[in-house]
């Protein structure tokens, strides 16, 4: 029991919007505090009722019982957050992808690293938290990218505390940290070749043909992961696109309705799609699983309860594979990672095989509309949508010189 100021006013009641029946409220204890200037008030107590004069009522009843005492009984113990940090952390265990869970446990390390293992959440002021991370600046303990991922990570879990009302309001609400600025460039032709040679010298897999797709349609990630074999139109070589697989691992609609739409595909990935067609189809044979037209062509295999299943890659999955196979090609590197102790990896993404497309066809005589209808980039003039039936022979156009274009080049390095 802790001695409080006497209580000054009626105090405040508010009905609370995420439980029905139920109301919350505090006294003001009519003196300010010397560190903050503010007033400070009672803890927050709670009392279900089905009308705002019941709880007023409730409210009385709980005022005279503190001025009869003289005291406000704070029963309540903080919390710490490193804690309360480490135990949301725990119960996200089968909520999220392995690599995700792995770099949560970091910014929970990272959280605790900033504030101590003895914080409380209901100590934390948005000028404590900024005083922490202006003192990381300083000190160059966390890059602003890592500061960024902090801020997010603190924010989410004391929205839960706000949400299990351990706090009534979410001190890093308005704390905002600036996100720095990574400009990403698009590959030279020497790299476009390098990594077109080693994908067709490898074993041919769903990473192998989902970066093939990229390299020759430009389409995004998301896109390409969403991709079925329903899609695939050997017959006139285009690809539909009207989903994209997030990384929720949720089938979405994609980005935008221009992103919705058919892109032609060139020789060089027709014939490997097919081939990648007949090999998944034996692979699935294998397993008891049969190709149909709502097969995700850039596939994995689940096993849930000892039945295997496939399903659409994940994300995470394909992003690993891709950093190996770039550091294979000699367009990426793994350095220590010495906040983490892990590694980590700098090198080309999948984004920018998508600035690739745009650049070199343009820089082969494609025409604007062409590549951002190849792209799915939205559009608000009406009129370059008009004359849909041109535009389409020109799309397949710039598919063509930009396929020959990266074969012709591939030729030449090799002699």
């Amino acid at each position: 029991m802790s001695e409080q100021p006497l209580i000054s006013g009626r105090g405040t009641c508010w009905k609370d919007k995420r439980s029905p029946n139920t109301y919350r409220y505090y006294f003001s204890l009519g003196v300010k505090d010397p560190k903050t200037g503010r007033y400070k008030r009672s803890p927050t107590y709670t009392v279900r009722c089905k009308t705002k004069t019941e709880a007023k009522a409730a409210m009385q009843a709980k005022l005279a019982e503190i001025n009869s005492s003289g005291t406000i009984t704070k029963t309540k113990k903080p919390t710490l957050l490193a804690s309360y940090c480490w135990a949301f952390h725990e119960n996200r265990n089968t909520e999220l992808a392995p690599t995700s869970y792995e770099r949560e446990a970091y910014d929970c390390r990272h959280i605790e690293d900033l504030f101590g293992a003895f914080q409380t959440i209901e100590g934390l002021t948005p000028d404590l938290i900024e005083e922490a991370y202006a003192e990381a600046r300083r000190t160059g303990k966390y890059k602003p990218s890592e500061l960024v991922r902090i801020n997010s990570k603190l924010r989410q879990i004391l929205s839960n505390a706000v949400a299990k009302r351990i706090i009534d309001r979410n001190p890093c609400a308005t704390v905002h940290v600036r996100r720095p600025r990574n400009k990403r460039e698009s590959l030279t032709i020497d790299q476009v070749a390098t990594l077109c040679t080693h994908l067709q010298h490898i074993e041919l897999t769903a990473e192998a043909v989902g970066t093939l797709v990229l390299v020759y349609t430009g389409m995004r990630k998301g896109e390409m992961l969403g991709l079925e074999w329903r899609d695939w139109d050997p017959a006139n070589k285009t690809l539909k696109i009207d989903r994209q697989y997030t990384n929720d691992h949720e089938l979405r609609a994609p980005k935008s309705q221009e992103s919705q739409r058919k892109i032609p595909v060139g020789e060089t990935l027709a014939e490997r799609l097919q081939s990648w067609s007949a090999i998944q189809k034996e692979l699935l044979a294998s397993l008891g699983l049969s190709q149909t037209g709502s097969t995700p062509i850039i596939s994995d295999i689940a096993v849930e309860q000892g039945v295997p299943t496939v399903c659409h890659m994940k994300n995470y999955i394909f992003n690993h594979w891709f950093r190996d196979f770039a550091v294979s090609c000699n367009l990426g590197i793994y350095e220590p990672n010495n906040s983490t102790g892990g590694k980590l990896y700098k090198g080309i993404c999948p984004h920018q095989l998508r600035h690739c497309v745009s650049t070199f066809m343009l820089a082969n005589g494609s025409d604007v509309r062409s590549v951002q209808g190849i792209l799915g980039h939205a559009d608000p003039n009406i009129t370059l949508k008009t004359y849909t039936s041109l535009v389409q022979q020109s799309e397949i156009k710039a598919v063509k010189g930009y396929e020959d274009f990266i074969n012709a080049y591939i030729q030449r390095s090799e002699k």
